[in-house]
């Protein structure tokens, strides 16, 4: 498990989800890998474990953002889960100064 480094104070990560899932099945396909998955509001879920706190809003395509601890390696375990399990995903990570760092897809 990747060290524990405090949450930033902004988001960081930003992704797009292509699926013809809906919302709440893909925050289940979250909850089923071991995340913490509630409503945020009536038409989002606020998806989180120790290392992030991310919003799932928005009709297709879904938009997926928040703060990720440990950024770069996280945010691959981010996509690798939507890889697995056939979700479209597109990431941007971006580092404290606004920069973006890197991009990562499902089809890398």
């Amino acid at each position: 498990m990747p060290e524990q480094d405090p949450l930033p104070d902004g988001t960081n990560f930003f992704a797009v989800l292509v699926t013809p899932l809906t919302r709440p099945q893909v925050a289940a396909l979250f909850a089923d890998h071991g995340w913490r998955v509630r409503h945020a509001s009536r038409s989002s879920y606020m998806v989180r474990t120790d290392w992030c706190e991310l919003v799932l809003e928005g009709a297709q395509p879904f938009l997926l953002h928040g703060p990720v601890a440990a950024l770069l390696t996280n945010a691959s375990r981010i996509v690798q889960l939507c890889r697995d399990a056939g979700i479209a995903c597109t990431a941007e990570c971006y580092g404290e100064d606004g920069d973006l760092l890197k991009v990562l897809t499902t089809h890398d």
